[in-house]
């Protein structure tokens, strides 16, 4: 069984893969360094100190505790919070 051809596709491949040894999406930053952020909710950038929700093993990072409170009740019984600060 294959791929079907695509108009404009002159060659594909495809790989499966059956084991995946480390996936990790965090990021180390050292202290004193600066990174923007935008608010999970409204996207806009975050100017001040994040209200910060943690989700499961993930934390989300929040402009103003509007946004907080908006992104809590779009996803709430679909989300396990752990805690916010």
């Amino acid at each position: 069984m294959g791929i079907p051809p695509i108009e404009g596709i002159r060659s594909m491949s495809y790989q499966l893969i059956t084991k995946t040894f480390k996936e990790d999406l965090r990021i180390s930053i050292k202290e004193g360094s600066f990174i923007k952020m935008k608010c999970e909710y409204c996207e806009n950038e975050i100017l001040r100190i994040a209200k910060v929700l943690e989700v499961g093993q993930f934390k989300r990072y929040f402009c103003c505790n509007s946004c907080l409170t908006l992104y809590k009740q779009k996803y709430k019984g679909r989300i396990e919070v752990i805690e916010s600060k």
